[in-house]
């Protein structure tokens, strides 16, 4: 495949680097490559080297936003956007997959994670699960499913509870967890287990170890049951003898209902030995679905000896589906928790693990029921490859990048010219020579480098005249100020409807309830004008600007600053607070 890319004074070494001998360079006389215009594309063509070559693909920078049809028509080859950064081009011409209106490196990111999802789709209606708690497909070869806490639920109110089920069922749980505290009181347990059944659109379990509460869940339609230890189960004993228990031939819960068991945790036994006690007794009682959990013990007491037995016990009895509770560990260790999760995960893969338990209550714990899924799809793929949780297609890259840019080079932006066309307007620097002048289109040469910089101003703290004192200068802005925050959608939706006279059909609302972001969370800037909502800051910026609702520039820099702030808290799902540091 014969290919051209075209780029910028500033990107060209970057690009012949990434390039080699896989493909032409044309180098335009611009200093950014997404600013090569279609005219300047069709001139730089026709008076270079290459004018005379057809090419199954000429790329031109993933950032651009031209409409290059007229320039294909003259130079008689199909233009593509290229990846955003040079430093993919060697992976885009590897995978030489192409469009016009999505850039390369995305496009194949893009590929990559449809045949992923698509490779989990195939893989799901082919798997042989041990058994069902409702739609859910629980051990055997299925995927590990993610059951997600609601702590305290009694405490909730009913738009609470409703707000936490959305975002647990939307962040990717398979299963949602009602737990209640001890002191909760049978009829409070029954309105609340009952309310979350009502509105969940996944199967539900009720969490409690007082038996009571227990049956008020199950009488409410519990699809599981947490947990199940030797005292429990003497309680069902007790009832099923007295026949006042619900299990009967025509409604059985045992064969219905799943519950989790555990070993008993303050025996003089170990505790595998009183699981196995346990799930041996809970059967010959008639429980059918069993799933086993040998506790994982919280970082700093014992973790590494409570995982051997999540091992040992899968291989004493590899049928029995496992419940591994990687909440115990990121609730409790003060670490950012998508490595954990992922970690967490792997191991539990290798343990034989079916559920991964996560509780939706610690702020620095949000997100790990989304990023679980995410770990759980990603173990499903690697098992299929036979291959280490690597470029899946899917993954848990927040912070951290595969390829990094290229940092910022002066001296190849002085060597290149490009001083000497900063300061012009795009007219004036047609004619001007940069260096030793331009030779051809295709390429610049500079005997003599050009003077960087004319002079160096230190900013801020750097500056010597800097104080503590010293405060960044701005203007009132006449046209009035914004607050600016971060918010679910839902939440704004019903604000929305309960004092500004939307409907739940209309298309405003739709439109915030189909909100994408970690926690369906959105940008909102309130004007005394228009309140602007958004989740990406230069979009709204440019709709702020649209609107005149500013006056000031250097109000436009402080909105720019705010709205970056608030949209990478967003994306990362950390709070926002206005004029606070990030």
């Amino acid at each position: 495949m014969k290919i051209l890319v075209v780029t910028g004074l500033l990107a060209e070494a970057a690009v012949r680097k990434s390039v080699e001998d896989r493909a032409d360079v044309l180098v335009l006389p611009t200093e950014v490559a997404a600013l090569i215009t279609p005219q300047k594309l069709i001139s730089g063509f026709s008076n270079s080297v290459f004018s005379n070559k057809k090419y199954d693909a000429v790329l031109v920078s993933g950032f651009s936003k031209f409409n290059f049809e007229k320039a294909e028509k003259e130079i008689g080859s199909p233009i593509y956007l290229g990846p955003k950064h040079a430093v993919d081009l060697k992976y885009v011409l590897s995978s030489p997959v192409f469009s016009k209106t999505v850039p390369s490196c995305e496009l194949i990111q893009n590929q990559k994670s449809e045949q992923a999802f698509e490779i989990l789709k195939e893989y799901e209606a082919t798997e042989s699960p041990v058994f069902h708690i409702g739609s859910v497909s629980i051990g055997g070869t299925s995927r590990m499913k993610i059951l997600a806490e609601i702590v305290a639920a009694e405490s909730l109110t009913k738009d609470e509870l409703r707000f936490q089920v959305s975002l647990l069922a939307s962040e990717g749980a398979d299963m949602i967890d009602v737990g209640f505290s001890p002191d909760a009181d049978e009829q409070t347990v029954s309105s609340v287990f009952s309310y979350v059944k009502s509105i969940s659109p996944v199967p539900v379990s009720i969490d409690s170890g007082d038996f009571s509460q227990i049956l008020s869940g199950i009488a409410n339609g519990a699809d599981l049951v947490l947990s199940v230890d030797s005292r429990i189960l003497d309680e069902y004993s007790e009832l099923l003898s007295r026949k006042e228990f619900g299990h009967s031939a025509d409604y059985p819960i045992f064969e219905i209902v799943a519950f989790v068991v555990i070993p008993d945790l303050f025996s003089k036994e170990d505790r595998l030995t009183t699981l196995e006690k346990n799930i041996s007794a809970a059967r010959q009682m008639g429980m059918k679905k069993i799933i086993a959990d040998p506790i994982l013990s919280p970082p700093g007491k014992d973790l590494l000896p409570s995982l051997m037995n999540y091992y040992s016990f899968h291989q004493r009895n590899p049928d029995v589906p496992i419940l591994f509770g990687a909440g115990n560990v990121t609730e409790l260790f003060d670490a950012d928790s998508v490595g954990m999760n992922a970690l967490l995960a792997e191991m539990a893969d290798e343990c034989g693990a079916s559920v991964l338990f996560t509780p939706y209550a610690g702020d620095k714990g949000k997100g790990s029921v989304r990023e679980l899924k995410t770990a759980s799809e990603m173990m499903v793929l690697s098992d299929i490859r036979d291959s280490s949780p690597k470029d899946l297609g899917i993954d848990l890259l927040i912070l951290k990048e595969k390829r990094k840019r290229h940092d910022f080079n002066l001296n190849l932006i002085s060597e290149s010219g490009v001083f000497d066309l900063l300061h012009l307007r795009e007219d004036e620097s047609k004619n001007k020579k940069p260096g030793n002048g331009i030779e051809s289109a295709e390429t610049i040469n500079s005997n003599e480098p050009a003077q960087t910089a004319r002079s160096l101003v230190f900013s801020g703290t750097l500056s010597p005249d800097f104080t503590a004192e010293t405060k960044w200068g701005w203007k009132s802005d006449l046209f009035g100020n914004f607050l600016i925050g971060v918010l679910p959608a839902s939440l704004l939706a019903d604000y929305f409807i309960r004092h500004h006279g939307f409907y739940e059909n209309s298309p405003e609302i739709q439109t915030l309830k189909a909100v994408k972001t970690p926690e369906s969370r959105v940008i909102v800037a309130v004007h005394k004008k228009a309140i602007i909502v958004g989740t990406d800051s230069a979009f709204m910026l440019e709709s702020i600007l649209g609107q005149n609702l500013i006056s000031e520039l250097s109000h436009a820099g402080y909105l720019g600053r705010e709205l970056q702030k608030a949209e990478i808290a967003v994306i990362f799902g950390r709070s926002y607070a206005q004029d606070d540091v990030f």
